[in-house]
């Protein structure tokens, strides 16, 4: 049986672009996508980028470079759409090494040489993809701390993902929000006060923790979905979503979506709109209609499976 590695896809769920202003964000874990290398003899040699990636990873664990490079490369994960594909790439390639070398990594080693190879494929990495990469577990991220995993308890809803026709401009994005917030110091505070309280109230949400012991199931449904619209419009505000996007959001939201918002750099790129399980494939069909492309449910309910 011919060997395979794996790593699954990631989106933020809230915190983008406020994590690099001191605020926490939240990630998920999107298993239901993924970027598989399975060994064989027939592989063809890969794009550039990806075998020195190799390379640098047999490095990291030991081994000799070599010429050959031995897999197939297979992803469902969108690429450039900041949803983790370079990040499972590289986390895929280190565990092959890894295996051929026979050394046994920690989760933080992975963590660590995933981000040193992300750096390398394309550009200065922060480590937020591999480090949801690796822990396959939703997780609240704050700069500067360790991230802490937490569970998700809100049975019976998940997300749709689905990504822009426009391009993603992280770069731009990042800039719009420097020059937002040295332009209106007095009102960019305050949305870091309140990104601060809605991180912890969705987090609340999905765990159930002691906030939300006295809110039903679909009140805390419910929630989510207002905090996601909340999220999306501090962004909108900030300059960082785009046309198609607006569009998407509008349409996850017509269409069952209890809350919907762009998730990544904006500029284009992702967003992911909330829903209840039964009504996923319904939403998609609705986004597929609108021009959303890679356009996938993402039940996290399946995270601990």
């Amino acid at each position: 049986m011919e060997a395979s590695y794996q790593a699954g896809g990631k989106f933020i769920l809230v915190g983008e672009h406020f994590i690099l202003y001191d605020i926490p964000a939240l990630a998920m874990p999107w298993n239901d996508v993924a970027f598989t290398l399975t060994k064989t003899p027939s592989a063809e040699q890969p794009p550039e980028r990806i075998a020195q990636t190799w390379q640098h990873a047999r490095t990291l664990v030991g081994l000799d470079k070599t010429s050959h490079f031995p897999f197939a490369l297979q992803s469902t994960i969108p690429q450039g759409a900041g949803f983790g594909s370079s990040a499972a790439l590289c986390l895929s390639l280190l565990n092959a090494a890894a295996d051929e070398a026979d050394v046994a990594l920690s989760t933080e080693q992975k963590i660590e040489h995933a981000t040193t190879l992300e750096s390398l494929f394309h550009g200065r990495s922060s480590g937020l993809d591999p480090t949801v990469v690796a822990h396959q577990q939703p997780l609240r991220v704050h700069m500067g701390h360790k991230p802490k995993t937490f569970s998700w308890e809100l049975n019976g809803y998940g997300f749709v993902l689905s990504v822009s026709r426009e391009q993603r401009q992280t770069a731009e994005a990042v800039n719009k929000v420097r020059l937002f917030s040295e332009a209106q110091p007095t009102r960019f505070a305050t949305m870091l006060r309140t990104m601060h309280d809605l991180v912890n109230n969705v987090e609340a949400m999905m765990t159930g923790s002691a906030v939300a012991q006295d809110l039903s199931l679909d009140e805390r449904g419910q929630r989510l979905g207002q905090h996601l619209n909340t999220n999306h419009g501090l962004l909108a505000e900030l300059g960082v979503s785009s046309p198609h996007l607006e569009e998407l959001v509008q349409v996850a939201r017509s269409h069952g979506a209890l809350g919907a918002k762009l998730t990544g750099a904006g500029m284009g790129g992702g967003m992911v709109a909330l829903a209840p399980e039964n009504q996923l494939n319904a939403l998609s069909h609705a986004l597929q209609q609108a021009g959303g492309q890679h356009t996938t449910a993402c039940r996290p309910s399946r995270i601990s499976e």
